[in-house]
């Protein structure tokens, strides 16, 4: 024990190291290579308490981004009112002639009225939709004399139409002083017989 003692003597250690420059030399390294493990290991410390924070962060963006429960509410409803204006514009029969008869009826108060000469109405057959189940396409061709006036009253009823009638096509036609007009008119069923 005396022996170990002696070596670690601070006198005597101070003075070899002042003589032998090697032990002086392996003392250095010994710090440098000390030095570069403790920065390594804080290098390695620090990086993970970056990636922590910046997955802490993430998450505090993601929960602060999130709506609360009423907000999506509130877009639900909004998103039902949609969907059931959208469906108000679709018509509803209970079979084929029935969809026709009630397209012609609507276009007779709309349209045909006691101005207007030569009328006629004449509605398709429905033909069902490839992207939409249950919905039925009815195509019908009107075919009437006016003055523009009257043309234009009656495309104004047209449009403000609910359930919704499309206008696909419209040929003019002018016979002195009065119009000859071709309508062809879409209207989209809901047939409750096909389902």
């Amino acid at each position: 024990m005396n022996r170990l003692l002696e070596m670690f003597d601070a006198p005597r250690l101070a003075a070899e190291l002042k003589e032998n420059f090697r032990l002086r030399l392996g003392v250095w390294m010994i710090l440098v290579i000390l030095l570069t493990w403790v920065s390594l290991v804080w290098s390695d410390a620090n990086r993970a308490m970056y990636d922590t924070t910046r997955v802490l962060e993430r998450e505090w963006l993601s929960l602060s981004e999130m709506e609360s429960a009423g907000v999506w509410q509130s877009r639900l409803q909004e998103m039902e009112q949609a969907a059931a204006s959208e469906s108000a514009k679709i018509w509803s029969a209970d079979s084929a002639g029935l969809a026709q008869a009630k397209v012609q009826a609507t276009l007779g108060s709309l349209l045909l009225r006691d101005e207007f000469v030569n009328q006629s109405i004449k509605a398709g057959i429905p033909q069902p939709l490839p992207d939409l189940d249950g919905v039925y396409r009815l195509r019908v061709r009107v075919g009437t004399s006016f003055t523009p006036q009257q043309l234009r009253d009656s495309l104004l009823r047209l449009s403000r139409q609910v359930p919704h009638l499309e206008v696909d096509q419209l040929e003019l036609r002018r016979n002195g002083v009065r119009w000859n007009a071709e309508l062809v008119l879409s209207a989209y069923f809901r047939l409750e017989d096909s389902q």
